[in-house]
């Protein structure tokens, strides 16, 4: 998707997805199917997940897509980390009315095999706001676990067994994939280095497929550019009957497939009042007019054009 793309134009494309909010049938092609101990929305002929197709706004609110999202040690396991967006309706009356008919598909979906009224986690509304909650989980569990450290005798030729470092590059093996590069390369806090390679032999790094002309949105840019953004989205929806607890409820999760950046997003501003130092002295009233973060490290146009266009490489 082009970010010049005129409404129309932007309305004229998402027209040619199966599973676009605004198709008449819909919800028609779509039959919840079991997988594992959830049940998705599956595409009834081609028997994979559905992919909902809407337009929508990032918020500033719960808005978690950096490296490792919004983990933290006291909450659960690395593992188990999750980037996570908060959606509203775009300002532009046409995208606006486009993601409310997708809020108005979305409950009729969650009705159509909920056990109860209580349904969480997809919708909400703040304040007279709909607002679409989706997600996606930082990891992958492999299929089976890469060693990460290994004897090559046979595929080195070395009669000696020399111990190689299985996430290095010198590694003669040739055996990780792209993704296991990703992996390997995932910017993380260095506050969590030892947690994050204690789980990388388990586990891949799913990234987040976000794309702005087309291109792929490497991982220490997706934060600034996304927040705030208006997009494409792509999600699946899961659903889960929670039974065993003292107040049952359905769970619906939106999985994000894809996100098409088609108006780039700013971060929030500063406050002028959040200065380095308190005593630089009172603030002056011009020192308001300067408060704003600098953007320039993250500008949109320096996404890198070599490398996948689409889409963000993945495996387990």
């Amino acid at each position: 998707m082009r970010v010049d793309m005129t409404v129309n134009e932007l309305v004229k494309s998402m027209e040619h997805y199966d599973f676009y909010v605004d198709k008449p049938d819909v919800l028609m092609g779509i039959a919840w199917e079991p997988v594992a101990k959830s049940t998705i929305a599956f595409d009834r002929k081609l028997h994979h997940e559905a992919g909902f197709v809407l337009p929508a706004k990032v918020t500033y609110d719960k808005f978690f897509v950096g490296p490792l999202s919004a983990y933290s040690p006291h909450y659960g396991s690395l593992e188990k980390s999750k980037y996570r967006m908060t959606c509203t309706a775009p300002e532009n009356e046409i995208l606006s009315d486009l993601f409310h008919r997708g809020i108005e598909v979305f409950k009729i979906l969650q009705d159509s095999i909920a056990r109860t009224s209580n349904q969480q986690f997809l919708l909400e509304t703040v304040e007279d706001e709909d607002r679409l909650i989706v997600s996606l989980p930082v990891f992958e569990k492999r299929r089976s676990p890469i060693m990460p450290h290994m004897y090559l005798e046979d595929l080195a030729q070395n009669k000696k067994g020399t111990k190689y470092d299985f996430f290095s590059d010198d590694n003669p093996a040739e055996s990780m994939s792209e993704l296991d590069k990703a992996t390997k390369d995932y910017p993380v806090p260095s506050e969590y280095t030892d947690r994050f390679d204690a789980i990388k032999s388990s586990y891949s790094v799913n990234e987040l497929p976000v794309y702005y002309n087309d291109r792929f949105l490497p991982p220490h840019m997706t934060s600034r550019i996304l927040e705030n953004a208006v997009i494409e989205l792509h999600i699946s929806i899961t659903h889960n009957y929670m039974r065993k607890v003292a107040e049952k409820f359905d769970s619906f999760n939106g999985n994000i497939c894809e996100v098409n950046i088609y108006i780039p997003g700013s971060s929030r501003p500063l406050s002028p009042y959040k200065r380095k130092n308190p005593r630089d002295g009172p603030l002056l009233p011009s020192a308001s007019a300067s408060s704003s973060r600098d953007m320039t490290e993250d500008d949109p146009s320096d996404v890198p054009e070599e490398g996948p266009s689409k889409k963000a490489p993945r495996r387990s």
